[in-house]
């Protein structure tokens, strides 16, 4: 199979490469579409101080169809469209005994760090936890909207956490993917007023229609002095 391997910054190859297989425990998810995340774009600008460079397909926002499933998976079955992410856990260290499989010291995930991701052809999930790493698409999902979960969703749990609450008002600062997760879902709880800040017009524009209340372009007005004459 075909896949875009990072072997730094400014430097990915398209190669080919083995096509990986299920297993007992994990399924095999034809890309039909993967995102390019901010924490992609700056692997690809610059090596990140600090962080492991592996020589990987990179893309964790992906969305396909299961191809193959392993002996022991029940929940999906080939023909499904998904949203999927791959971990794999290394099932040994203090975290992984006591269930906590996600903050392993070990971790591999998915087009980040160990594991092959979205920008192959295939990808595999080798341990499959149904709606945590692997989420069945309805059919009014294109694809593309499914490869969006993982960063709408990181806005969605962040306004969330904030605990909004009918009078309250909220200020978002920026408006990319995550940016406008969390404009919707606090719109969604009803606050009375959502200001988004944002230098893209078209970003703020997609804000307004996503139900921000006041848009700030931070480039031509003071964030802060709007904010304190809006409220």
């Amino acid at each position: 199979m075909k896949a875009a391997i990072y072997y730094g910054p400014r430097d990915i190859r398209v190669e080919e490469i083995e096509r990986p297989k299920a297993g007992e425990h994990g399924i095999v998810v034809k890309t039909r579409a993967a995102a390019i995340c901010g924490t992609d774009l700056h692997f690809y600008k610059t090596a990140w101080k600090g962080l492991p460079v592996d020589t990987i397909a990179r893309g964790h926002e992906n969305a396909g169809d299961v191809v193959e499933v392993g002996a022991n998976i029940q929940d999906v079955k080939i023909g499904d469209r998904v949203w999927a992410t791959g971990f794999l856990p290394c099932f040994e260290c203090e975290r992984c005994k006591r269930g906590e499989y996600y903050r392993c010291r070990n971790l591999k995930l998915g087009g980040q760090w160990g594991l092959h991701g979205g920008f192959a052809e295939y990808f595999w999930i080798p341990v499959l936890v149904l709606n945590r790493n692997v989420i069945k698409l309805p059919e009014t999902m294109s694809y593309q909207e499914g490869a969006l979960i993982e960063p709408v969703g990181i806005g969605l749990g962040a306004a969330k956490n904030a605990d909004p609450k009918p009078d309250d008002v909220a200020v978002v600062l920026g408006a990319g993917m995550v940016g406008l997760g969390a404009v919707a879902t606090l719109k969604d709880s009803g606050v009375s007023k959502i200001m988004a800040s944002e230098i893209s017009d078209k970003r703020r524009q997609v804000a307004k229609e996503l139900g921000a209340d006041v848009i700030i372009n931070p480039a031509q007005e003071d964030v802060v002095k709007r904010v304190m004459e809006e409220t």
